[in-house]
């Protein structure tokens, strides 16, 4: 029971989070108020936007987390675009390799 209760306050703490942001729009947002950070999200595993409240510091390492994650998506795509471009060598193009 007290889970419970626990639970609800929860989510009614999480929707009023979400009234300061855009309702009819379902996208990621940012929203800096005071020295806080407020940041709406999808939460793939509740099935439910969600509002994160990051420190000023704590905003930055967020940030720079999210970016360093972008750049390694980048560099994974670049690589599976040279390993597509890779052709494997056959008998006659060792060949000609050996001939030059």
């Amino acid at each position: 029971m007290k889970g419970q209760l626990k639970k609800q306050k929860r989510l009614e703490r999480q929707m009023e989070l979400l009234k300061n942001f855009q309702q009819e729009t379902d996208h990621y947002e940012e929203k800096r108020i005071g020295n806080e950070w407020y940041v709406k999200s999808w939460n793939g595993g509740t099935k439910r936007w969600q509002v994160a409240i990051f420190k000023e510091g704590s905003f930055g390492n967020y940030k720079a987390f999210s970016e360093a994650r972008k750049e390694d998506e980048e560099l994974d795509e670049k690589f599976q675009e040279q390993v597509h471009l890779f052709e494997r060598p056959t008998l006659e193009s060792v060949r000609k390799l050996l001939e030059n």
